[in-house]
C-alpha cells in the first residue's frame, strides 16, 4: 500500500487466462510489484502499519 498511496498509478490488463484477468500496475514505468521489493518501500509499509 505505501507503494502505491496517493501516486499516480496506471494499471491494464495484460491477459485473460481461463475467466481470469490478469494486469499490471505501473508508477513512472515501474510495476509496482517491483516497487514493493525496494527497501525503501518495505521501511515505509513497516512504519505505515
Amino acid at each position: 500500500m505505501a507503494v502505491a498511496f496517493g501516486q499516480d498509478v496506471t494499471c491494464r490488463v495484460t491477459q485473460v487466462v481461463a475467466e481470469a484477468t490478469i494486469g499490471v500496475c505501473e508508477r513512472g514505468g515501474r510495476s509496482l510489484a517491483r516497487r514493493a521489493r525496494d527497501s525503501d518501500a518495505i521501511l515505509a509499509g513497516r512504519a505505515w502499519r
